[in-house]
């Protein structure tokens, strides 16, 4: 097995890792200073508390047919990978999970609202089976 060099020397001394993460927290501090997020991010805080959609024309407008949302979700990719590209031991600080076939990764919370990016990889979900109910005895259905 090949281990990175720079992983391995992380045994030992992880500034390297410290730097990197440090150059992210410091990315993500400058896109949530983006006017394209600034105006998301009220708006999630404002439906977190309950408010309809309709009171958050922001996010609103993520759903709409121009493309703001797929624009919105480009721009934070970009921001990201270039701190990624110069800085590959570093990790996007937000949750994220994946299990082969779909992706997620969160770009805010507030109380009851998230925002997130989802992929589907839809080669990988059409091999995925379809999720079955097992066959209950009659009686069971409650007749």
């Amino acid at each position: 097995m090949r281990i990175d060099p720079a992983q391995w020397a992380m045994r030992t001394n992880d500034e390297a890792q410290r730097q990197a993460q440090h150059a992210m927290v410091e990315a993500a501090a400058a896109w949530r200073q983006q006017s394209c997020w600034r105006d998301v991010a009220a708006g999630i805080r404002v439906f977190g508390e309950g408010a309809g959609l309709a009171q958050c024309p922001a996010l609103v407008t993520l759903f709409a047919p121009d493309g703001a949302g797929q624009k919105l979700a480009r721009a934070f990719v970009k921001h990201f990978l270039t701190v990624l590209a110069r800085e590959p031991l570093a990790q996007v600080p937000s949750r994220y999970a994946a299990n082969g076939s779909v992706m997620t990764l969160m770009l805010a919370a507030s109380g009851r609202a998230t925002l997130s990016l989802v992929l589907f990889d839809g080669a990988r979900l059409a091999d995925v089976p379809l999720p079955s109910l097992p066959d209950l005895p009659k009686g069971n259905d409650g007749n």
